[in-house]
């Protein structure tokens, strides 16, 4: 799972403006500043991560994840794109060990929270870290109903292969930690508060996930909790014979063309798929 994310989520870019938006936030307040200090959690290979290090060459940027293989990934990807201020080690976000008290300027964390069990206890170990007056800047999904990435993705796989009778995917997390979980922001709003941050706010982002002409199908059958690798799998293993996959590929480029998100040049753009942008900081003392 960690190198088909990295390569289709990270490297691809399938997301651009969910990175850009963490520096747009932080790189204003800390641009020229060579003592800064930014701790990106749950940065699985490497995002936001690279791109602040690449907004802000003078800053010190430090990747985390629990899982060791993403963190691999991520240090080979600062070496790629010669990032000397990016640095990459195992950290669990709800204690954050590694990381002094006051130690860090800024905290971000893209797309993480949603699958971290104890929520209160990592809110509080940001509150920790950040020095007084840092910046806290978080990324989650809103609603099933505001994705229609996602929603297409789903619809797409029963029609391939409608899934009556087949025993559900295991999913890679429990349900209640799912990519939705904050759908509703007011519980993380509120657990932020109890962790003793300040001047929170959260606004909506509407982002465009977009695939290259030529690569899209290939992104949607390796991309990680995509189904329709699954359905495909489905379809082959049902003898359905040696076309099932091109004719997949032709059923979703109709589908694709339908809503309009095939471009002319080949490539594939999904705009409006909803997230919440929440920024927060640690109080003054």
């Amino acid at each position: 799972m960690a190198d088909g994310y990295s390569e289709w989520v990270v490297d691809r870019q399938l997301v651009p403006g969910m990175f850009q938006a963490f520096v747009d936030q932080l790189e204003p307040e800390l641009r020229g500043r060579a003592d800064a200090q930014i701790l990106d959690v749950a940065s699985a290979s490497g995002e936001p991560a690279a791109s602040l290090a690449a907004a802000l060459p003078l800053a010190t940027v430090h990747a985390t994840d629990l899982t060791p293989r993403f963190v691999q990934l991520g240090a080979a990807r600062a070496q790629r794109l010669g990032l000397r201020n990016m640095r990459c080690q195992v950290a669990d976000a709800e204690r954050l060990e590694p990381f002094a008290d006051a130690s860090c300027d800024a905290v971000c964390c893209c797309m993480g929270l949603m699958f971290i069990p104890n929520v209160a206890a990592a809110l509080a170990a940001f509150d920790r870290v950040l020095k007084p007056g840092g910046a806290l800047v978080i990324t989650v999904a809103q609603p099933p109903e505001v994705q229609p990435f996602w929603t297409f993705l789903s619809e797409l796989s029963e029609e391939m292969c409608p899934a009556a009778g087949a025993a559900p995917a295991e999913a890679p997390y429990p349900a209640e930690f799912g990519p939705c979980r904050f759908g509703d922001p007011q519980p993380l709003l509120d657990a932020a508060a109890a962790a003793g941050l300040s001047s929170i706010a959260c606004r909506p982002m509407l982002l465009d996930y977009q695939m290259a002409a030529g690569e899209w199908w290939t992104s949607l059958t390796q991309m990680p909790d995509a189904p329709v690798a699954a359905a495909l799998q489905r379809l082959q293993a049902s003898g359905s014979g040696a076309n099932a996959a091109e004719q997949a590929r032709q059923l979703a480029e109709r589908r694709l063309r339908e809503r309009g998100w095939l471009q002319p040049d080949g490539s594939v753009c999904c705009p409006g798929n909803g997230a919440w942008l929440i920024t927060a900081r640690k109080g003054s003392q």
